[in-house]
């Protein structure tokens, strides 16, 4: 993240800030893949432990799931 800020801070317009930010998040479609794989993964293994708060298992299903969708995924139902 940082890197990105420092990226943006050089941008003199719009335009070339979309298209830092563009190459920074587009990625190959080869790592999307294997990054899709991996939060597959991660999204199947997730349980809710005894002592962990709803909030925070919630909060990292939501986080997997945007994730997942960043890097080409359609979630469509999570129940």
């Amino acid at each position: 993240m940082h890197n990105i800020l420092e990226n943006l801070m050089h941008c003199e317009n719009a335009k070339e800030a979309w298209d830092t930010v563009e190459v920074v998040y587009a990625g190959d479609d080869k790592l999307k893949k294997v990054i899709l794989q991996a939060l597959r993964r991660q999204y199947k293994l997730l349980e809710m432990t005894d002592i962990e708060p709803m909030s925070q298992y919630f909060g990292w299903l939501i986080n997997l799931t945007n994730q997942m969708r960043r890097n080409g995924e359609t979630v469509t139902n999570l129940i």
